[in-house]
């Protein structure tokens, strides 16, 4: 009776065992999260007290600057011009320049913010400053390394996982809005749409022919 009595008594406590699945899985975002936050680009466009306009130069710089606004800006493009110096009549032309450039390049007038910023009378080359802003993504830093890798019972991942992959992704990212939100969808193509409809109705094959190039077809050897 002793015996089967023993068999009734409550099991010893034991820890529990780390278990995988949903509910234990690492997200290396949690750990090592990427922050996404707005900030500003600037282009200073230097302007001597005699400058007749923009420069060959200035004006690539300024294409360049606006490619990246058109796909990445999120907000309006501020445009500050000095004065007080001695290059403000310089100035006030390279601006008037640089509206029509602005213009040129299919930059609406509403989307253009003008204001001036006062400079030291005896300022020679106070530069014209554009800008605007955009997201950037920053990751956490890495090199956290607190254990011995070689030491881990439960296989647990480590500390420093799956930061290399998170400061990647952040240098990477075309659009950083990207880690916020989805794109929106754009537009189908209706007539792409039609000549597909049409050729459903036929019968026809509605896949792109392929060429020989793009077969993929292993060559024949013959004896």
């Amino acid at each position: 009776s002793l015996a089967l009595a023993g068999c009734t008594l409550p099991s010893s406590p034991q820890t529990a065992v780390p278990q995988t699945g949903s509910l234990q899985a690492f997200q290396a975002s949690d750990r090592h999260p990427i922050e996404v936050a707005k900030g500003e680009v600037r282009l200073e466009i230097d302007v001597p007290r005699f400058s007749p306009g923009l420069s060959p130069r200035q004006v690539a710089e300024i294409d360049a600057f606006l490619a990246d606004y058109k796909s990445l800006g999120e907000s309006d493009i501020t445009v500050a011009v000095p004065s007080g110096g001695r290059n403000e009549g310089a100035a006030m032309s390279v601006l008037g320049r640089l509206r029509q450039h602005l213009r040129s390049r299919g930059i609406n007038d509403k989307a253009i913010r003008y204001t001036p910023y006062y400079v030291q009378r005896k300022a020679t080359s106070a530069p014209v400053i554009v800008s605007y802003k955009r997201y950037y993504a920053n990751p956490s830093p890495c090199g956290n390394w607190p254990d011995n890798l070689a030491e881990e019972p439960l296989n647990k991942a480590y500390e420093e996982f799956g930061c290399a992959t998170q400061n990647n992704l952040a240098a990477m990212v075309a659009n950083p809005r990207d880690l916020l939100e989805p794109r929106v969808m754009t537009a189908s193509d209706a007539a792409r749409r039609g000549v597909i409809l049409k050729k459903w109705r036929l019968g026809e094959t509605t896949s792109a022919e392929r060429s020989a190039e793009e077969s993929g077809s292993s060559s024949e050897v013959k004896e």
